[in-house]
């Protein structure tokens, strides 16, 4: 066949990136009619897992990244970078969120305090998400994380604290403002 075979490496958006590969060669039309039925059942399902779903995202924009931006733009690609920003970031793997909010910041020409207060935008909601689902170790995960980015941010230091209460820990130190910690590297260096 013209596309070749499914990816197996690929453990999500498999029907996307068949798609990608059918446009290479096919030119797709729309009908206005629903054409199918989609069963969802209670068993574990790949849509379902939140890490399984955010890898084959991350796969797919991975492998047609050169060809995303060449048929899309920069614009549609730095998107797809974002996306992935923000489900790292909910899945509390911060290391590969800030990689993917790091290339977005690039294309879009960011400079680091844009980027930072992006980083911020995207952390802020995911935490009152824990919050309100009660999820306050996760949460607090996330106002730790903000913490540590250059911010004078009072909002993010009371749900800090109310997160630290909720799991019995309101006593603990709050974690250093980055203005210390910076004069702290300084001075070892």
């Amino acid at each position: 066949t013209k596309i070749g075979m499914l990816d197996g490496l690929i453990q999500a958006y498999q029907e996307w990136d068949t798609s990608i590969r059918l446009a290479r060669h096919f030119t797709f039309g729309f009908v206005a009619e629903p054409l199918f039925i989609y069963h969802l059942h209670g068993t574990p399902a790949i849509s379902k897992d939140m890490v399984i779903e955010a890898q084959g995202y991350e796969h797919i924009v991975n492998k047609h990244a050169g060809e995303i931006q060449r048929v899309a733009g920069k614009h549609a690609l730095s998107n797809h970078y974002l996306i992935l920003a923000k489900k790292f970031h909910t899945l509390l793997n911060f290391k590969t969120a800030n990689q993917f909010l790091f290339r977005y910041g690039q294309l879009q020409g960011l400079d680091t305090i844009d980027l930072m207060r992006k980083r911020i935008e995207l952390l802020f909601p995911i935490g009152k998400t824990f919050m309100k689902n009660r999820q306050y170790r996760a949460a607090l995960a996330v106002f730790d994380e903000i913490m540590y980015t250059p911010a004078d941010n009072k909002n993010v230091q009371k749900h800090r604290r109310d997160c630290l209460e909720k799991i019995g820990r309101s006593n603990e130190i709050p974690p250093p403002p980055i203005k210390k910690l910076q004069r702290k590297n300084n001075a070892l260096a």
